[in-house]
């Protein structure tokens, strides 16, 4: 059975496998794999650059990628859109080779030098990037896809929509299990000689189960990068007074609905929903009690460890 499963999860790639048959001893499963192989083919150069642009004053350097056996030219050009959509090379410089790492040999392009604002592209042999620009605004708006987008799509225990496209469920509902003393995760976590509270290895502990993004790779909520990032945030509120609002946020229903005002700003709720996860771990307590950073209450239980 091949399953492509690079459209599930973010690290996803072909995935082979097989029935395993019952009451068969000795051999069970057996593959036999032929590679189909194209003699002296070499990879197309990948152009690595800023899709968001450059600021003129910045310095502005492009990497390309070459395949390991591939013999790099010796120059790239970097060509201006012009208003009725012509392409014009305005800057031509050679090569630097940076080195080879892994499987691929890396060459920069540098064109610092060039300050005029507009719209560009690079060139090298038959390859063209997409089109980027260099322009004094070009960071001015650059934080929104962040705050709009990214943010919610990694917020936790949360069911989360745009349009007709659901980005996940909501998740880890059965969080969190209470470590085995003892117990040393694969990643080096460890829970040490004793638990500290009175619940039981693997039995789950309510209340844990609320707010907190995911982490970057594998999902886990990691309490040090947790407010480490509300701080941020904190910090970002109160210095530039953001009040965007394109996301619709509730945390009763656990249910996030992206470019969808809610009348809130974006960056308090998701303050707010850091905040909660801080909290649920604070103090033990079997009492529900609420929290409010604004007019939106969430009333939540708490069972945490000392």
């Amino acid at each position: 059975m091949l399953y492509d499963g690079r459209n599930k999860v973010q690290n996803g790639w072909f995935v082979l496998g097989s029935m395993i048959p019952a009451g068969v001893a000795d051999t069970v499963v057996q593959w036999d794999l032929e590679v189909n192989t194209k003699k002296g083919w070499i990879r197309r150069p990948i152009i690595c650059h800023s899709q968001v642009g450059y600021h003129p004053d910045q310095k502005k350097t492009a990497v390309i990628e070459f395949d390991r056996r591939d013999i790099p030219g010796r120059t790239a050009d970097l060509l201006r859109i012009s208003d009725d959509g012509a392409c014009n090379t305005v800057f031509i410089s050679e090569l630097k080779s940076w080195g080879q790492y892994l499987r691929y040999q890396y060459f920069t392009f540098d064109f610092t030098s060039v300050r005029d604002s507009g719209l560009y592209l690079i060139r090298y042999d038959s390859s063209n990037t997409k089109p980027f620009i260099i322009s004094k605004q070009v960071y001015e708006h650059t934080w929104q896809p962040t705050l709009d987008i990214y943010f919610p799509v990694q917020m936790d225990y949360m069911r989360v929509n745009e349009a007709y496209r659901v980005w996940h469920g909501t998740t880890h509902l059965d969080d969190a299990r209470q470590a085995p003393a003892g117990h040393e995760h694969f990643d080096l976590y460890s829970q040490g000689p004793e638990t500290d509270s009175p619940f039981k290895g693997g039995e789950h502990i309510p209340g844990l189960n609320i707010g907190g993004c995911f982490d970057a790779g594998d999902y886990d909520i990691r309490t040090q990068t947790q407010y480490s990032v509300i701080l941020n945030l904190v910090q970002i509120r109160e210095r530039f007074g953001i009040d965007r609002d394109k996301t619709f946020i509730d945390q009763k229903r656990r249910f996030v609905d992206i470019h969808h005002p809610d009348g809130v700003p974006d960056i308090m709720q998701q303050i707010e929903h850091g905040v909660l996860t801080m909290i649920a771990q604070h103090k033990p307590s079997v009492t529900p009690f609420t929290v409010s950073l604004f007019p939106l209450s969430i009333s939540i239980h708490i069972w945490a460890m000392h």
